[in-house]
């Protein structure tokens, strides 16, 4: 029986090794399968989860422009962030925003064709600005929930409620 193997072994394998040159590499594809906070906004329901958290509502339409899916896309759920508070001035009281850094941004939904910096802005302005506003530019450790991705060809940006800890209060 080992014999018979190994016979059909070889004449498997003879004929592969005449037909590659030398000098004829074969390519290596790599294949890098998906960051798991991506999502495709055309397929994105409520009740599905991505990184963590569970879509509640979807408001998306494909643009004409070049197919790309612009609207919002709402989740539930809490996510622990690190980064730094940030002012954005605007002719409104200036909204207290939050730069989300590289270590943890990938725990944010994100659409799979969005490649902006991850960032937001608070819901909540009032207590965020008495549990941030003091730290501006630092990096801090939050806690968020009632996170929304934005998607528009205009100004437009992602939003998230600073969830008010004894430990966020105490900075």
């Amino acid at each position: 029986m080992q014999r018979f193997s190994l016979f059909l072994l070889l004449l498997l394998v003879l004929p592969l090794a005449g037909s590659c040159e030398q000098d004829e590499v074969s390519p290596v594809v790599a294949i890098t399968p998906p960051a798991a906070n991506r999502f495709d906004a055309e397929s994105a329901r409520p009740g599905e989860s991505v990184a963590g958290l569970e879509i509640v509502g979807a408001e998306l339409t494909q643009s004409e422009v070049n197919s790309a899916y612009v609207g919002w896309v709402a989740f539930a759920g809490q996510v622990a962030l690190e980064g730094s508070p940030r002012l954005i001035e605007s002719n409104e009281p200036d909204f207290l925003c939050f730069d989300v850094n590289e270590e943890t941004a990938d725990r944010l939904p994100r659409m799979r064709h969005d490649e902006r910096r991850v960032w937001f802005c608070f819901t909540n302005q009032e207590e965020a600005r008495q549990a941030l506003g003091h730290l501006i530019g630092r990096t801090v450790q939050i806690q968020v929930s009632d996170y929304r991705t934005t998607y528009q060809f205009t100004d437009a940006f992602d939003t998230a409620k600073l969830e008010i800890t004894a430990a966020a209060a105490a900075n």
